[in-house]
């Protein structure tokens, strides 16, 4: 005889739903890490898109200083203070 032949129909039933209820759980699982992922997925391209934007803020403050300051497009002063503030700023 085999197993199957040996159990109850109500023990059968109950192995059922055991199995039923973890499959559910992988399920619910699989399902939470995704979403879990997904927002650190989220996460990263918001503080990247951040870091972007503050960097872009920097240039164009860089930039908007050494057009105002410049005489003319070889001006070795407004050059010069560029790379000072660069470098200041890289320290």
């Amino acid at each position: 005889m085999r197993r199957g032949d040996i159990l109850s129909p109500e023990e059968k039933k109950r192995i059922q739903v055991e199995k039923e209820k973890e499959k559910a759980a992988e399920v619910s699982f699989t399902f939470m890490l995704m979403v879990w992922l997904v927002l650190k997925k989220t996460q990263k391209a918001a503080a990247r898109a951040e870091r972007v934007n503050k960097l872009v803020a920097n240039l164009e403050r860089k930039v908007a200083i050494s057009t105002e300051s410049a005489s003319g497009p070889n001006d070795p002063d407004a050059l010069s203070s560029c790379r000072t503030i660069s470098q200041l700023e890289a320290e």
